[in-house]
């Protein structure tokens, strides 16, 4: 009896000790599963705030993209900025038609001249290949490499007068020294350089005389080159017809500010309108005889 009483009682101490076994193997278990589902649970919140994140990571990469683009186009924006500021600044000077957008300045100047850099005076032009602006502008001659303005005008006439009539007493002399021979005389054939020269003086003296003619036209009215070919695109000359002359002062005036201009040239105030006018015998209401 106490033998099978101490083999029940050690059956019953194995039996503890393999549930307490068992049961220290389910709690070592129990954690490893508790913590895969946490890192489940953590894996699925991570998703979720991805997806939540998702639209603000996009926008911060679009800022990022945008300061990115700004930081590279720097120059860009200031050249926006000076573009913007270069035709604000041009609608201000742009004239309406009573000129208010110029205020004071519209009596003396027309307009803004990028390439000088500041207000152009009326009648001037900004000469690109002398990088100059000239007053009065009439014309470049490229035969001189100058421009014609008002400060020159005159020595130019007096070098147009200067040259055909040196060219007309050559031609004269050229007539004389002709040798007059029998018809058919082989000493006629000496007269070839002489036809030569002839005919050389007559192509160079006829468009000579119609240069000087045309210019003298512009001294006796004070009007340029410049503004008879380009009427219908210079501003303070809208409204005008051609040979209308709204800067003549009078013949005597005109011919002393052609041949003794003042220096420094002064500055041309803006005619009125044509409409303004007072009538003439030559333009009037009726009829003008100018166009």
């Amino acid at each position: 009896a106490g033998l099978a009483g101490r083999a029940a009682e050690a059956g019953r101490a194995a039996a503890a000790e393999s549930e307490s076994a068992a049961e220290s193997e389910s709690e070592a278990l129990r954690p490893a599963g508790g913590a895969e589902a946490g890192r489940g649970r953590q894996a699925a919140a991570v998703r979720e705030g991805d997806r939540r994140a998702a639209p603000m990571v996009r926008a911060v990469d679009e800022d990022q993209d945008e300061f990115e683009q700004a930081r590279r186009g720097e120059g860009a924006g200031e050249q926006l900025s000076a573009t913007r500021a270069f035709w604000e600044e041009r609608l201000e000077l742009a004239p309406n038609r009573d000129l208010a957008s110029l205020g004071a300045a519209a009596r003396w100047f027309d307009s803004y001249s990028d390439e000088a850099g500041c207000l152009l005076p009326i009648r001037a032009k900004y000469v690109k290949k002398q990088r100059a602006i000239v007053a009065k502008f009439d014309h470049y001659c490229y035969a001189l490499g100058n421009s014609v303005g008002e400060l020159n005008h005159g020595a130019f006439w007096r070098l147009l007068a200067l040259q055909l009539a040196s060219i007309w007493l050559g031609k004269g002399l050229i007539d004389h020294a002709y040798h007059h021979g029998a018809a058919g005389s082989a000493q006629n054939l000496v007269n070839l350089p002489l036809l030569l020269l002839d005919a050389l003086a007559w192509a160079s003296g006829v468009p000579l005389a119609v240069l000087l003619a045309m210019h003298s036209f512009m001294a006796l009215t004070s009007s340029t080159t410049h503004e008879f070919l380009k009427l219908d695109k210079l501003r303070y000359l809208r409204g005008f017809y051609e040979c209308s002359c709204p800067f003549s002062e009078g013949l005597l005036p005109n011919l002393r500010r052609f041949c003794c201009p003042r220096r420094p040239p002064p500055l041309w105030e803006r005619p009125p309108p044509e409409r303004e006018w007072p009538e003439t015998i030559w333009r009037n209401r009726y009829y003008s005889c100018f166009g």
